[in-house]
């Protein structure tokens, strides 16, 4: 089992995932403190992060931040690769990926120069993304998805996966490291098959797996996706980089993780009046929002072990401190 009190993070700035335009932190370098929260909600999940000491250079690259994406990893020492004495950055979980949308310089008390970076996941997608396309007669809802998908914006490589990509100002793509869960169609077609919503029954009292009129698409992006997400009993979110798609009264297919005061559980968990359960543990980035997990070894108050479904997560570590958290909220199952 990793060592819990041995953890690394590194965090990558750039006008892309791979562009060395921005900045670079390795492990064991400067101090990084990350806070961020996930939901399984469309809406951008916000991620806040400082890095002390950057030197003059680093934070002029980083002055011009519009459109710039940053990625935070971090992992357990004991799950870190090499190349050589050298971390293997892209072996690393990603904890967050988000786009910029601030970033200040100041000096703390201490003399430390602390550069604080803000951002949420997937929030220029989200907000700019706009579809005005003619669907055909006859297209299968399956097809729908795909066109919807697809421009989140992403392109479409061969079969059922997409890359998040945004063209710069000379129409080169840019690589934005957003991605389509691999599992995504195959699981739509199966929720296509039960076709239209309890929560909608009225409304799609009449069915059909295609749009047998055709019908032209037109506004953002999101809001279009959403609709026909509702449709289906199924919701949407931006993990990491990763759009998932889910029914509303599923979840993520997952390994199921066991929680334990041995692996990282922390103190007791807390059951609410609402019936939610909360509890904080050492970061596990394998932890998603809609995933199932289940706690175990808890005997102060048996009752509150069980298996929960994770509806949010609030993260916060700190390569120089004590701050290695996730604080999680669950429902029972």
């Amino acid at each position: 089992m990793a060592r819990l009190w041995e953890h690394r993070v590194s965090l990558h700035v750039g006008t892309s995932t791979i562009a060395f335009d921005g900045i670079d932190v390795l492990p064991d370098t400067l101090r990084i403190i990350f806070d961020g929260e996930k939901t399984a909600s469309p809406e951008p999940n916000n991620v806040y992060v400082q890095v002390y000491n950057l030197s003059k250079e680093s934070i002029k690259r980083i002055g011009q931040y519009e459109g710039m994406i940053a990625t935070v990893r971090g992992a357990y020492l004991d799950n870190c690769s090499f190349f050589g004495e050298q971390y293997n950055i892209g072996a690393i979980p990603i904890i967050f990926r988000f786009d910029v949308s601030r970033v200040e310089t100041d000096k703390n008390l201490n003399g430390d120069i602390v550069t604080m970076i803000e951002g949420a996941e997937g929030q220029i997608a989200y907000y700019n993304a706009y579809m005005n396309k003619a669907i055909a007669p006859n297209t299968s809802m399956e097809d729908i998805f795909k066109s919807v998908l697809g421009l989140i914006p992403y392109a479409a490589n061969e079969g059922t996966t997409f890359v998040g990509t945004q063209k710069d100002a000379t129409g080169k793509s840019v690589d934005r490291g957003t991605s389509i869960d691999p599992a995504v169609m195959d699981y739509i077609t199966t929720k296509i098959g039960s076709a239209k919503s309890t929560r909608l029954s009225k409304a799609t009292a009449i069915y059909s797996v295609k749009e047998i009129h055709g019908v032209t698409m037109h506004g953002f992006t999101r809001d279009i996706l959403s609709n026909i997400c509702e449709r289906h009993d199924l919701t949407w979110f931006n993990d990491a980089g990763t759009i998932y798609v889910v029914g509303i009264d599923d979840s993520l297919d997952v390994d199921i993780l066991e929680v334990t005061p041995s692996n990282g559980l922390i103190g007791l968990p807390k059951k609410l009046e609402s019936g939610v359960i909360e509890w904080n543990m050492k970061i596990r980035p394998e932890i998603k929002p809609w995933t199932n997990h289940e706690i175990k070894n808890v005997t102060v108050d048996p009752d509150l072990n069980g298996t929960y479904k994770i509806g949010k997560i609030d993260i916060t570590g700190d390569t120089h401190g004590a701050a290695w958290d996730m604080r999680i909220a669950g429902a029972v199952l």
